[in-house]
């Protein structure tokens, strides 16, 4: 939105987090097919209806300056133009249950899980690689299995189920 940092006092601070709020308030209705609450679209307006963000023409191109608040009108203006066009059905939230970010997901099925592969897909998989290995029968017929505070024991299967285990067939 702003190439530099403007100057930022704590009502600054306030109202980004208000308008943090109202945008994810918008956003979860939207998600979730409901109606928007009437609110927070007056609130989101109120700010969208600012002043834009200066862009100036300079030896390194284009330089956005303004204020907290342009940046603010800036991020607005954005998300009117998000949820009151087409890619409002593009929103998703982030499969990570510990992840509260949401995205637009332009890929090409519009089957994307999470907000980033590097962070959250890379924990999703990576924990799932994890439970996967201290499940999976070892050689001497022993599984290993985490018991309900997370502590991995040891459990004897019994010779017809370690025969199945180890050529995937029933019998």
């Amino acid at each position: 939105m702003l190439d530099a940092a403007p100057e930022a006092d704590e009502v600054d601070l306030e109202t980004a987090i208000d308008l943090r709020e109202v945008i994810y308030s918008l956003v979860a209705a939207r998600h979730a097919a409901e109606p928007l609450p009437a609110a927070d679209v007056a609130e989101l307006n109120r700010h969208a209806a600012g002043l834009p963000v200066k862009a100036q023409l300079g030896p390194d191109g284009v330089m956005h300056t303004g204020s907290v608040s342009q940046g603010l009108a800036a991020l607005a203006r954005e998300t009117v133009e998000i949820l009151g066009g087409d890619e409002g059905a593009l929103l998703r939230e982030c499969a990570r249950p510990e992840c509260t970010q949401v995205y637009l997901d332009r890929s090409r099925g519009h089957r994307r899980e999470w907000c980033a592969m590097r962070t959250c897909g890379n924990r999703v998989k990576a924990a799932a690689y994890r439970a996967r290995q201290s499940a999976a029968p070892r050689s001497d017929g022993r599984l290993a299995r985490p018991d309900s505070r997370g502590v991995v024991r040891l459990v004897v299967l019994p010779q017809a189920v370690r025969s199945r285990s180890r050529c995937g067939c029933a019998g």
